[in-house]
């Protein structure tokens, strides 16, 4: 690599190494430790790329209190965000590529749609603080991670943590008012709306909705909604 690239990677790895440390991540510490203090000595091990696979591999890390990681609730959507932007550039770095061939993607990836419940019933859907958050972190995290901001900000990881990048406030302030546009409830709600809170059926699932005019709109690959059952037992 020449001295350009190992300077990036030593920022992108430095960074990583913080993350880790924050969430008490151990494992992967000890991983991303070894290849920082390399990549220092301007040699990035080729077995760095080793670490990139199927399950039990470094890109299928989840930080999670749940699994013994320092997090707060509302943390845990821009750490992982952060874990897998930084985890990306890492293996572009490793694998000598130019930003040309991949900022499109990494830089300025397409809106997520945003995730939350909905009734399969009566039809009543939720979006959560945590869903929101999610969706923010999704869209503003891999924009504001690149190399300038690694080299200029010492405290990067923890303003990502926080959640108040710039845009971040109206990013959720309009996240929510589209919400209400259309008539799908914010809530505080932590875990599974199951049972629905309007009609208490079991029949809630996963649902996911796009942001197109001023309001939220059905993903295409929902789930469809059960039509209306009439007085005779029979949809209308």
């Amino acid at each position: 690599m020449n001295a350009s690239s190992d300077e990036r990677t030593v920022l992108a790895l430095g960074a990583l190494v913080r993350l880790l440390e924050y969430c008490g991540e151990a494992r992967w510490l000890k991983w991303a430790r070894g290849h920082l203090r390399s990549a220092r000595a301007g040699v990035l091990d080729v077995t760095l790329l080793d670490a990139y696979g199927g399950f039990g591999s470094f890109n299928h890390l989840i930080l999670d209190p749940a699994s013994g990681h320092a997090l707060e609730a509302l943390e845990v959507p821009w750490a992982n965000r952060l874990l897998a932007t930084l985890g990306e550039r890492v293996y572009q770095l490793a694998l000598e590529r130019t930003d040309e061939r991949f900022a499109a993607e990494w830089v300025r990836p397409p809106d997520p749609p945003i995730q939350g419940w909905r009734c399969l019933e009566c039809g009543h859907g939720e979006i959560t603080d945590t869903d929101v958050e999610w969706w923010i972190a999704r869209v503003l995290v891999p924009a504001y991670v690149a190399d300038s901001s690694l080299a200029q900000d010492p405290e990067l990881v923890m303003v990502v943590l926080s959640g108040q990048l710039i845009g971040a406030a109206e990013s959720r302030a309009d996240a929510i008012s589209r919400a209400h546009a259309s008539g799908i409830h914010y809530t505080f709600r932590d875990g599974e709306m199951r049972p629905c809170p309007s009609c208490e059926s079991e029949e809630t699932v996963d649902y996911r909705w796009i942001f197109a005019g001023g309001g939220l709109h059905p993903a295409e690959d929902n789930p469809e909604l059960r039509p209306p059952v009439g007085r005779n037992g029979t949809s209308p």
